[in-house]
């Protein structure tokens, strides 16, 4: 039953990631005015952002 419920959250929380992404991708290209600036800004926080948190939690798990 835990495996099921991880994997529905890892599901879950991904889905959310993306459709935050899709849009404030769509907000930064209206307000920055070019859709490769607004995709290069988006990519590189969500990915700074999943390096970051797997950096800190590979050092709470390594405990």
């Amino acid at each position: 039953m835990i495996r099921v419920l991880t994997l529905l959250l890892t599901l879950v929380t991904g889905f959310a990631g993306l459709v935050y992404e899709v849009v404030w991708q769509s907000y930064l290209a209206t307000l920055l005015g070019s859709d490769s600036e607004a995709t290069a800004v988006v990519l590189g926080f969500f990915l700074g952002g999943l390096a970051a948190g797997y950096r800190l939690f590979g050092d709470l798990t390594r405990r």
